[in-house]
């Protein structure tokens, strides 16, 4: 009885553990270069958020290659 007790208790906490939580925003880094300046443009205006984009502004390309390789920008 204690066996089936911990088997569904343990099923439980499994299911629950569980976390749907999914960003479904589009993540763009970006450098500082002024061709990147309508980018950042729109992101003061607020007109990325209408199209749930997130802008990610760095200072090199070095760390721009690190968010994409890591999967946090597109």
């Amino acid at each position: 009885m204690k066996k089936i007790i911990i088997l569904c208790f343990s099923i439980l906490l499994l299911f629950t553990s569980c976390s749907s939580k999914y960003d479904e925003r589009l993540k763009v880094s970006t450098t500082n270069w002024i061709g990147y300046l309508p980018l950042i443009y729109a992101k003061e205006k607020g007109w990325l958020k209408e199209l749930n984009i997130k802008l990610l502004t760095v200072s090199s390309l070095a760390e721009n290659m690190y968010l994409y390789k890591a999967g946090n920008s597109v």
